[in-house]
C-alpha cells in the first residue's frame, strides 16, 4: 500500500479476515510489524529461529488465537517445507519442493 505522501509503503490500518507472514518476527523490526499488525487485528504466522521465550510468545499470549508461532531455520536445506508452510497455506505448487505431497 502506497504511504500518503507518495513515498515508501504504509501498513494497512485494518484486517479484513487477512493473515501475513512474518520471517524472523523475535526482536527489532520483525518483532514491531508484528506487533503492529496484532494491533491491526490481523491473523499472523510470525516465525523465529530460537527455542527460547520471547517477546513474541507474550504478544502470542495477550492476542488470543490471531498470532501462531512457528519455529523456521533459513539456514535448513528447505526451511519451509521443515515447518510446513507451503502445504498449510496453499502456496502454489512452484513454491513447494520436489519431495512435497
Amino acid at each position: 500500500m502506497p504511504h500518503p505522501n507518495g513515498k515508501g509503503f504504509a501498513m494497512p490500518t485494518h484486517s479484513v479476515n487477512k493473515t501475513i507472514l512474518l520471517i524472523g518476527a523475535s526482536r527489532d523490526l520483525g518483532y514491531a510489524m508484528a506487533d503492529e499488525y496484532s494491533r491491526l487485528e490481523w491473523r499472523l504466522v510470525a516465525t523465529l529461529r530460537a527455542t527460547a521465550r520471547t517477546q513474541l510468545h507474550d504478544l502470542a499470549d495477550k492476542s488470543g488465537n490471531s498470532v501462531e508461532i512457528e519455529h523456521l531455520d533459513i539456514c535448513e536445506a528447505d526451511p519451509a517445507r521443515a515447518c510446513g508452510l507451503p502445504i498449510r497455506f496453499g502456496f502454489p505448487s512452484e513454491f513447494r519442493t520436489s519431495e512435497s505431497p
